[in-house]
């Protein structure tokens, strides 16, 4: 019996990792497409196992509209900025 039980745990658990996997990839849409209404050029899916995260681009002048449609959509914001010479570690 508890092997049976042990089954069903590990197949609800299955679905409800498909499931958030799902609802992540629908929020992940609902934020892109409300950044392209805003005037993104583009956006690009990154994370590890599907995504979870979001970056957009924004031309000149447009990068606050499509900041705060972002954020509309449920979007957390984080601020980022381009390097031009990659990643660097500095000692404190």
């Amino acid at each position: 019996m508890a092997r049976i039980k042990d089954a069903s745990v590990a197949e609800v658990r299955a679905a409800a990792d498909i499931v958030d996997v799902v609802s992540a990839r629908t929020s992940l849409r609902r934020v892109s497409e409300a950044a392209r209404r805003a005037g993104a050029l583009g956006s690009k899916v990154c994370g590890a196992g599907g995504g979870g995260c979001l970056v957009a681009f924004a031309p000149p002048g447009r990068k606050e509209a499509v900041a705060a449609a972002m954020a509309a959509a449920g979007a957390v914001l984080l601020p980022v900025e381009p390097a031009r010479r990659g990643v660097t570690l500095s000692a404190p």
